[in-house]
């Protein structure tokens, strides 16, 4: 709690303002630990990003593997509840409410299975992009949605980027590992923050935005 405390914290859902129809972007990082993010070190990206957002201390994962977790924010059930092409989904009520639908995750990610399927009905467009294991996903999919994101008209946009980084086995930028596993982690941790400058200096000012930052789990 002492490190979330510079900056507004709630237990409870603050009071905002109504964002109904507003453009909706999710941007969730794999594997990355809450203090990498509040203690303002890492990046400025996602330090700017905290400062002017609502900040979470008690959001907890329903389960620390990345597949199961993301079902569960797309599902909105705990991981082992069954579900079928009648189960509620985030996507396809989005879809069903007038938005366009992106999802943007890398090739060898089970992304698209855990919120798609059967979720897929929810999905419009699903935007894949390099392997897992590359130093250069996170970059190329912060890329890809950036450029997504500039060019798309229309206020009614919900767009969903999952990042590989900082996941295992933490590689450093040129793809090496080389040093010990938390500096190749914290190294990973900057490719998210440039990530997130990248996609965010994309978003039209003049709309505003609902951004949710999230992890999978720590």
């Amino acid at each position: 709690a002492d490190q979330l405390s510079p900056f507004r914290t709630y237990d409870t859902w603050p009071d905002v303002p109504p964002f109904a129809g507003a453009p909706v972007l999710i941007i969730s990082a794999d594997a990355l630990r809450a203090d990498q993010v509040v203690d303002g070190t890492v990046g400025p990206n996602l330090g700017a990003l905290v400062e002017r957002s609502h900040v979470y201390r008690r959001a907890y994962t329903t389960i620390p593997i990345t597949l199961p977790t993301l079902q569960s924010i797309a599902h909105g059930q705990y991981p082992g509840r069954r579900t079928t092409d009648h189960s509620w989904n985030l996507l396809e009520a989005l879809r069903e409410a007038g938005y366009s639908t992106q999802l943007f995750c890398h090739a060898s990610d089970g992304t698209r299975a855990a919120i798609g399927d059967p979720a897929a009905r929810g999905i419009e467009d699903l935007n894949h992009c390099s392997p897992f294991d590359d130093a250069t996903s996170t970059p190329a999919l912060a890329t890809v949605t950036a450029r997504w994101i500039a060019t798309a008209e229309g206020a009614r946009e919900f767009v969903w980027v999952h990042l590989p980084d900082p996941h295992a086995p933490y590689l450093r930028d040129d793809g090496s590992q080389v040093g010990s596993a938390f500096s190749r982690y914290q190294q990973s941790v900057r490719r998210v923050d440039r990530a997130v400058g990248e996609i965010l200096s994309a978003l039209d000012a003049s709309e505003d935005w609902l951004i949710l930052f999230l992890s999978d789990h720590g």
